[in-house]
């Protein structure tokens, strides 16, 4: 079945884009999106994925500026491409977190004083 031009839709995605390991409560509950933009991820994300890896090409003009964009080519003008950055700035943001955690800080600094309490019997 071949489609006709006033059936394509720019960011077209089958299923809905969910990141569990960057957002396990979803977009939405992160509290890092706007609704708007949650709601763009969840609905157009795969889209967005696919064109940006090169998995996908672009159907539309819209679709071909957003490419532009992910190549650095030109700055960012939609919601789309300003949706898509800020998903991929705190997808980065989160790949770069300290490795030390509260909690082993926590049991460190305990263990700590334990060896300063029987230093002092």
């Amino acid at each position: 079945m071949q489609l006709d031009k006033a059936q394509i839709v720019s960011f077209y995605a089958e299923t809905e884009f969910k990141d569990a390991k960057n957002f396990p409560y979803g977009f939405k509950r992160s509290g890092e999106f706007t609704q708007q933009q949650a709601e763009l991820l969840l609905h157009h994300g795969l889209a967005y994925h696919a064109l940006h890896t090169g998995e996908r090409s672009p159907v539309t003009a819209e679709e071909s500026r957003f490419l532009e964009f992910c190549h650095g080519l030109r700055d960012t003008e939609t919601s789309h491409e300003r949706t898509w950055q800020r998903y991929l700035a705190l997808c980065n943001k989160r790949a770069h977190r300290p490795a030390v955690s509260l909690s082993s800080a926590a049991r460190e600094s305990a263990q700590h004083s334990q060896d300063a309490d029987w230093d002092n019997l």
